[in-house]
């Protein structure tokens, strides 16, 4: 069925499994090509640094069903594929079907426009981000994305030491945040600060932030010329990050059967059990069906 492949995907991605990953998604898109199954597969896409092909899958999300989060995604990728100007107008479709204007969409928009040498535009959206982003941090002062986000603005914005104080002040309500941490490396790689902006980068990746991203990311140029980076952002493909043939670890699909040996169907075992219960559990007979899971959230990739 396609939840159980789409669930199977969904913890390979968790775990940095980005190829096995896209396979599974390709099963549950094939089984069930609906939106959500396209958007999923795209993100997984993305992730594993085929872009291309995740924009095609996006185009097919979005065609299927006006959903904002397919626009953000779609964005995403144009912005990354070059296509700035496409970028852009996707951006601006998602936040018409919002309904608003999120500081994240902001601070995307002003990136893009940066890229096409729109340098006044792009600094009235960094600093648009930065008010919304404060207008949230009034609702909830220790949301780290938002002071995280706000520090990036301010140093592509030239506000150095504001940018510093606020990242600092992210990593200390979260820092073992991906996000937090690689925005971090961000600021300090606008700012110079080439060991401590390879030592978060380096934190944010071992912790699940896509290399791909980060590969493709200009805000890093900083850090090219050092020999360091490469290695940091190389695609793993199918190595495991948990170590050779350690899925069991993360999720496996285990088949039933009764004590007569006929096939009852498929379960999903998690590593929320030891290796020795979750067989065990999985073998033994029942009558019940096994419960269908709960949709499972795409990942961010804006």
């Amino acid at each position: 069925m396609a939840w159980v492949s789409s669930t199977l995907a969904f913890a390979l991605q968790k775990g940095g499994h980005y190829q096995q990953a896209v396979a599974s998604y390709r099963r549950a898109t094939e089984l069930e090509p609906s939106a959500a199954n396209y958007l999923r597969l795209g993100t997984a896409l993305h992730f594993a640094g085929n872009v291309q092909e995740a924009i095609g899958n996006y185009k097919h999300a979005v065609e299927l069903s006006q959903e904002p989060r397919a626009y953000s995604n779609l964005a995403f990728s144009y912005y990354h594929a070059g296509r700035y100007e496409e970028a852009i107008a996707a951006w601006k479709e998602s936040a018409r079907l919002s309904r608003k204007e999120s500081p994240l969409t902001l601070y995307n928009l002003a990136d893009a426009y940066e890229r096409l040498h729109q340098s006044a535009v792009a600094r009235e959206h960094y600093a648009a981000a930065i008010a919304g982003a404060r207008a949230l941090l009034k609702v909830n002062p220790a949301d780290a994305d938002q002071i995280s986000l706000i520090a990036v603005c301010e140093a592509k914005l030239g506000h150095r030491d504001e940018a510093s104080l606020r990242a600092a002040e992210a990593l200390g309500l979260a820092p073992a945040d991906n996000n937090v941490l690689y925005k971090a490396a961000v600021v300090e790689a606008i700012g110079g600060d080439v060991e401590r902006s390879l030592a978060h980068l380096k934190d944010a990746v071992a912790r699940g932030y896509p290399a791909a991203f980060a590969r493709d990311d200009f805000d890093l140029q900083p850090l090219r010329a050092d020999p360091r980076f490469a290695p940091l952002v190389a695609s793993r493909g199918d190595l495991e990050i948990y170590g050779f043939h350690s899925l069991e670890t993360l999720q496996c699909m285990v088949e039933r059967r009764d004590r007569h040996g006929k096939p009852q169907g498929v379960v999903a075992v998690t590593a929320e059990q030891t290796l020795f219960s979750r067989i065990v559990s999985a073998l033994r007979p029942r009558k019940e069906v096994p419960p269908r899971p709960a949709v499972l959230a795409e990942e961010k990739t804006s």
